[in-house]
């Protein structure tokens, strides 16, 4: 009034529940479309199955205002599922139903059913794990099924010590994050499926002996695997970045980039073979040229070096055996002339008087019979027989061997020094392969002399005097006999030394040695008890020292 007392008021209420309920449905819906959107961003980021699955319970536990959860996934048997992470629940819990078949508990039912499920504890449909459970107590269950592409590969479990009731927004909700989390376990397998691949891959190309380069389709080499026992024409901070063309010579490249570009045409493997100097050593290699896109190729490279010397040694043994037949049968062509010029010689001797002309008979009566005894030495070496293991008079197996080449190795001016002890014991072997090992030891000795006539004083060793000298030398040295072989030759690189011995390893100039002469030569001295040695001077020559058990 107008004294300032109070007459009325007026009170306006407003009925807002609707609004408060619509409110609440707005936020709650938001959390719902945060949780959902947090999961698939987690796992379109990140293949850490621990890591996703923790933020995504956590979310789900805390929208749902649920006490505690699991996430477990199907085993590899297919039979049994396990708990992968869990929050909110008791060790003792989780000790004794960390694994379950997989059609145990409300799990097992959503796995089954392969949609989400809600039951209350009087509802547990495993009796075996309804106990623990009930300790846990929990009152309301939920769980939904981790799906991708229709197969189960796990479930989320929720529990709470609650009667609640699920809305059909929370479970279509969990139905979602079920989808998401079977995507990611997904992704995880598949990831893994392919790391797994790939070690396997990585693992088996590592193994190989051989080397790979992966090139463009211009040539340029784009990466590379070393082989063992090999190495690059160059080491790869050189070739890898730069193209063919420019890291291999000339007439290797030209036919290389034509047998790569040919395997990008038809799409078929193709294959070349070609030969490149390695540490002072021509190495004969195979190359693989299999395309891997429409731009790349792979090239697989193989030391063919042996491969490619055992084919020259089989060529070689078959022209030996022809030589062999050849030689079987001139030598009796060849000898019938020869006896019928040794008889009338021997006629024309005995009827002649005059000393001079007998001198002459008599020089062309040896003539006759060195060249019957080359025909019966070659004639010897061209049968092929069963090795035969008897005594054998070492002295007299080297003068025969000797002889066939002695001729020849002295218009070569080479000359041989005969040291023989008398009256050796014998020993025990085959003829012919002994006397294969010593004709090898005089023609490697032969081969380094002639080369060192050539190389010393252009050629002037012979104007100035100098011989070759094969000096061999046999004795008895206790129950053993000695045989040695000395050249007056190049001798040996002292980093050639150690391997002179192995397999297809040789120090003569390509095409002239198969590097297996020494290497059969030792097998031999060895299988009949002995041993070959080596002693080496660089410019001096090379003595070969053999030990063979006597008889």
């Amino acid at each position: 009034d107008v004294n300032g007392g109070y007459l009325y008021s007026i009170h306006i209420l407003e009925d807002i529940t609707e609004a408060k309920i619509a409110a609440d449905m707005l936020q709650r819906a938001h959390l719902r479309l945060s949780i959902l959107y947090n999961i698939d961003r987690s796992v379109s980021h990140s293949l850490n199955l621990e890591e996703i699955f923790n933020n995504a319970l956590s979310m789900t536990l805390k929208t749902l205002e649920v006490e505690g959860g699991a996430i477990l996934l199907i085993d590899p048997d297919g039979k049994t599922a396990t708990i992968q992470i869990h929050h909110g629940l008791s060790e003792e819990f989780v000790r004794n139903l960390r694994h379950i078949k997989v059609d145990e508990g409300i799990s097992g039912r959503a796995m089954a059913e392969k949609k989400a499920v809600t039951l209350n504890i009087s509802e547990y449909p495993t009796e075996r794990m309804a106990p623990f459970v009930i300790k846990e107590g929990l009152q309301t269950l939920a769980s939904t099924p981790l799906i991708s592409a229709g197969k189960v590969l796990g479930a989320l479990t929720l529990g709470t010590q609650k009667i609640k009731a699920f809305p059909p927004e929370d479970i279509e909700m969990l139905t979602s994050i079920g989808i998401q989390l079977g995507t990611a376990v997904q992704n995880a397998f598949l990831f893994q499926s392919l790391k797994t691949s790939e070690e396997r891959y990585r693992r088996l190309v590592e193994s190989s002996p051989d080397m790979m380069f992966r090139l463009r389709r211009d040539g340029t080499f784009l990466d590379f695997k070393p082989a063992r026992g090999f190495e690059p024409y160059q080491p790869p901070d050189l070739f890898l970045g730069k193209r063919l063309a420019d890291v291999l010579p000339e007439d290797v490249a030209i036919p290389a980039i034509d047998c790569m570009e040919k395997a990008f045409q038809t799409k078929k493997e193709q294959l070349f073979e070609y030969k490149l100097p390695i540490k002072g050593e021509i190495l004969d290699f195979e190359a693989r040229f299999a395309g891997i896109s429409e731009n790349e190729i792979l090239v697989i490279v193989r030391d063919i070096t042996k491969r490619k010397r055992v084919e020259q040694e089989i060529i070689q043994q078959q022209k030996l055996a022809t030589m062999g037949h050849l030689i079987s049968g001139i030598t009796h062509e060849i000898k019938n002339p020869l006896n019928i010029i040794s008889g009338n010689v021997q006629i024309l001797d005995m009827e002649e008087q005059d000393t001079e002309k007998k001198k002459i008979y008599k020089t062309v009566l040896q003539q006759v019979d060195r060249s019957v005894k080359i025909i019966d030495n070659l004639l010897g070496f061209a049968r092929r027989r069963e090795y035969e293991i008897k005594d054998i008079n070492i002295n007299n197996l080297i003068e025969s061997t000797i002889k066939l080449v002695e001729y020849e190795m002295k218009l070569e001016n080479i000359i041989f020094v005969r040291d023989f002890e008398k009256d050796l014991p014998p020993i025990k072997g085959d003829t012919d392969q002994l006397a294969q090992v010593f004709l090898n030891l005089i023609n490697n000795a032969r081969d380094s002399m002639n080369e060192k006539q050539k190389r010393i004083k252009n050629g002037k060793l012979k104007i100035e005097g100098w011989k070759g000298e094969v000096r061999i030398t046999t004795k008895k040295i206790d129950n053993k006999i000695e045989i040695t072989f000395a050249d007056t030759g190049l001798g040996i690189s002292e980093d050639k030394v150690s391997n002179i011995f192995k397999p297809f390893f040789t120090t003569k100039a390509e095409g002239k040695g198969t590097g297996l002469g020494l290497s059969i030569a030792k097998d031999i001295i060895e299988k009949y008890g002995g041993k070959i040695e080596l002693e080496n001077k660089v410019g001096e020559g090379v003595k070969f020292i053999i030990t063979l058990p006597v008889s």
